[in-house]
């Protein structure tokens, strides 16, 4: 990394293994190190671009995002999620997607009998909705997003929406 991209390098620590991954991979693909405004992860970026039109989706009610998760939770559950959980253990090993992607550290904590799957669904929960609670913040940051209440509309109307916003926002006739 030091000698492809000695900057990006001096960012990142040496343990950050998926960032140096995704770095050296850019690399692979483009023949070149990351540019300089996405390198330092700065949130301005998106306020430096004045032709970036950012649609957001949220749910207008907390209680209905929550139920949300929740139902989307329990559908992975009944399609086989501890399942898949297994089949990676089994593949796989300790893997870092076992260590670190929503769920699968508590459902290898059921597999290998520590927590049970009670336990397991209501902790990933917890953990989903605070993953959630701080992704809205981080997207409130950014400037001029136009938002869009997904518990307000169908998905056609928010697509309909979206568009018009789109072509306004260009000054293209919809």
């Amino acid at each position: 990394m030091h000698r492809l991209d000695p900057v990006r390098a001096g960012q990142l620590h040496p343990n950050d293994t998926g960032r140096l991954i995704r770095a050296l991979e850019i690399i692979a693909a483009t023949g070149q190190p990351i540019p300089p405004l996405e390198a330092d992860g700065s949130q301005n970026r998106w306020a430096m671009a004045d032709d970036i039109c950012l649609i957001g989706l949220r749910f207008a009610d907390r209680t209905a995002h929550i139920r949300h998760i929740e139902a989307r939770l329990q559908a992975m559950i009944e399609v086989g999620f501890l399942e898949e959980t297994q089949a990676i253990l089994n593949t796989y090993g300790h893997c870092q997607a076992l260590q670190h992607a929503h769920g699968y550290p508590e459902l290898v904590d059921v597999i290998e009998g520590r927590r049970t799957l009670s336990d397991a669904i209501e902790q990933i929960g917890i953990n989903i909705r605070q993953y959630s609670r701080r992704q809205m913040t981080w997207f409130r940051s950014l400037p001029n997003v136009q938002w869009l209440d997904v518990d307000r509309h169908d998905p056609q109307t928010i697509v309909t929406i979206a568009l018009e916003t789109l072509h306004k926002r260009n000054k293209t006739p919809a």
